[in-house]
């Protein structure tokens, strides 16, 4: 594994346009005689996301609102002079267009052009075409040159990013975990290459080594950039995330939670984003999609007796959906091997089949007779329903579930035969020399689409839908805390061998 460092990119798009392009769109109120627009903070906002919403440059908040130097709180007023913006804001006179008068030829009679001798001087007429190219020319090098030296006097805003993982570097034995963080963060390079030099941000990714325990992350969180943090990518640790939240909660970043799917620290911490859907919403929702699905199919629950119900506290809400929208269900209880005579008294019809339980050998118990059904029928069709655990399923196992027509929601696609996924993979080798590993779900796409969420949640709003390569973002507020990631995926297994991704 190479060294990593702490890295700074600054990749900037300079734009040729003024500070701020016009007059925001704001209430006013008069103090202590003077006129100013005000602006309340609400909840999640950012000195950085003010000044893409408004135009303002950070110089300018502070300037007229020097309190917020190290931070928005929310119900934060912010003032800004009237007048003085104004003045700032006033349109420039347009140029007036350039014309080239055009004189309008006697009429003539036509006559065949004689040949000129070589080295005669061009017509009057070609004298003004040339000259008036020339200054044409000239005028839009010159204007170019004005909007070059503009554009370098305008100031952007930067997007600070500091991912804060224990990458192991000073020890002699690199954990898989060590190893996933690094190409998480070789992923969000990748983005960052091919993404911030159109996305008009200068952007600050900074790596930090967290291993070491809470004394090395006490010393990162105290270090004088963090104040100045947009973003912060927090470890697998429950107990990090809520010393990264708390210094947070103080400032104006948000706390990124990739990796600790279970922790809760969004709901007691107003700057976290959980990007996991959690399990409650996770069962709800496929729930709710498992009845828009399966209308018109009848539901066989098939509950193995002698092994864990892993998945029963789902199955149960699955049922309390289906009888409330009137799908009719049976289940069938078996111990053992299952054997396909216990599917022999079915009538024919459409069906779809839900087991109670997602573990291996429930899943090879069940498998094969399902697919000896299927091809016995005359008349119908058979499908099986599953769970986030059989994506790691390969070979013959996989194969018998593109023959069920089997469905499985999961908090990630798998569907990574697409041309965006293979650039990537092409682009990780070029950049590190070896292929990209192959794990489910893929560090580097989740690094690959967290860059990318980011550049474009920064412009447009984090809960703005957004789809990546792997991983899509579906973001809610929490009441008086924090934000989580409701995107889920139902990835249906087609018989022609391929996986279909829908965001549900």
């Amino acid at each position: 594994m190479k060294q990593l460092r702490n890295i700074t990119i600054g990749l900037a798009m300079m734009i040729g346009a003024a500070v701020m392009a016009e007059v925001p769109d704001l209430p006013k109120r008069t103090v202590n005689g003077k006129e100013y627009y005000y602006y309340e903070v609400p909840k999640k906002e950012t000195i950085y996301s003010i000044t893409r919403k408004f135009g303002f440059t950070r110089d300018v908040i502070i300037q007229y609102n020097p309190q917020v130097r190290d931070g928005l709180r929310a119900g934060d007023t912010l003032l800004f002079p009237v007048d003085e913006l104004e003045e700032v804001t006033a349109p420039e006179p347009a140029a007036a267009p350039i014309e080239t008068p055009v004189e309008e030829p006697e009429a003539e009679p036509v006559e065949e052009p004689e040949a000129e001798p070589a080295g005669e001087e061009e017509s009057p007429e070609a004298e003004i075409e040339q000259e008036s190219e020339e200054r044409l020319q000239t005028e839009c090098a010159e204007e170019a040159v004005a909007e070059t030296e503009h554009a370098e006097c305008v100031e952007v805003e930067p997007l600070n990013i500091a991912v804060m993982l224990p990458f192991m570097l000073e020890s002699g034995h690199v954990t898989r975990q060590a190893e996933n963080n690094t190409n998480f963060y070789r992923g969000m390079l990748l983005a960052l290459e091919e993404l911030a030099p159109t996305s008009g941000f200068k952007v600050n990714l900074t790596a930090y080594d967290t291993d070491g325990g809470s004394d090395v992350l006490s010393g990162l969180l105290s270090r004088p950039e963090m104040v100045d943090m947009d973003y912060i990518i927090a470890p697998n640790d429950t107990l990090a995330i809520e010393r990264i939240a708390a210094v947070a909660d103080s400032a104006s970043a948000m706390v990124m939670n990739f990796f600790a799917v279970k922790d809760d620290a969004e709901r007691m911490h107003e700057s976290v984003l959980q990007a996991n859907i959690t399990r409650e919403e996770m069962y709800e929702c496929a729930a709710v999609a498992f009845c828009n699905e399966y209308a018109s199919k009848k539901v066989v629950i098939l509950n193995a007796t002698d092994l864990p119900a892993d998945k029963k506290e789902f199955v149960d809400l699955l049922t309390d959906k289906m009888v409330k929208n009137g799908i009719p269900y049976e289940q069938i209880n078996y111990s053992g091997n299952f054997a396909v005579s216990r599917l022999a008294g079915l009538p024919m019809g459409d069906y779809v089949f839900v087991p109670t339980g997602a573990s291996r050998e429930i899943l090879l118990r069940i498998i094969y007779p399902l697919t000896e059904y299927s091809a016995s029928v005359t008349s119908g069709s058979t499908a099986l329903f599953g769970y986030p655990e059989w994506v790691t399923v390969r070979g013959e196992v996989k194969n018998q579930l593109h023959k069920l027509n089997t469905v499985v929601y999961s908090r990630f696609s798998t569907a990574l035969s697409c041309d965006k996924a293979k650039a990537v993979a092409q682009a990780y080798e070029k950049w590190y020399g070896t292929e990209m590993p192959q794990a489910v779900p893929n560090t580097v796409l989740l690094g690959y689409d967290a860059m990318s969420w980011l550049l474009y949640a920064s412009s447009n709003g984090i809960t703005e839908p957004f789809d990546g390569v792997q991983n899509s973002f579906r973001v809610r507020e929490i009441d008086g805390a924090g934000d989580v990631n409701c995107a889920l995926y139902f990835l249906r297994y087609t018989p022609e061998g391929e996986i279909d991704a829908k965001v549900l």
